[in-house]
């Protein structure tokens, strides 16, 4: 029997303020799209649930403190990986409410946060998430239209 296929979860948490912009933290010596802006996210871990490690990641990489409910339900793209060496899957969370102040808590990982307007967000968005806020916007909640080649090159 061959083995079985695995695919890598993660999360990734959209922060709105009072005004709806959206807080981003910019990579920094992480080896992956340093000096890139991103929302709070991070790898599902052995055992958790993708809720869970909502929670986990918010509060481990900007400080803030969420309840379950404050997740609604998440938009969800299952595509390949850069180099096509493994497969995803991404929950997109909008967050509703949280308590504290979202900052850089990691600053080995993360070297700036700031707030953005959605409609002036940085040229150096990681490209899944300027697709995922587009498609949250859009109403979207599921794709998994990056596995076609033209489709896969809009997230690299």
């Amino acid at each position: 029997m061959s083995k079985r296929h695995a695919i890598i979860p993660a999360v990734w948490m959209i922060i709105r303020d009072e005004n709806q912009r959206i807080f981003l933290l910019r990579r920094f010596n992480t080896g992956w799209r340093d000096g890139w802006y991103t929302v709070p996210a991070g790898h599902v871990e052995p055992g958790e649930s993708p809720t869970t490690a909502a929670i986990r990641e918010l509060e481990e990489e900007a400080g803030v403190v969420i309840d379950a409910d404050a997740l609604g339900d998440p938009l969800i793209y299952i595509y390949p990986s850069d180099d096509l060496s493994d497969e995803r899957v991404s929950l997109f969370y909008e967050v509703s409410s949280y308590s504290g102040t979202p900052r850089v808590t990691e600053p080995h990982k993360a070297d700036q946060g700031e707030w953005f307007e959605a409609d002036d967000l940085p040229d150096k968005l990681v490209p899944i998430l300027r697709l995922a806020i587009n498609d949250i916007r859009d109403g979207v909640r599921f794709s998994d239209r990056f596995y076609e080649p033209e489709q896969h090159a809009l997230i690299q």
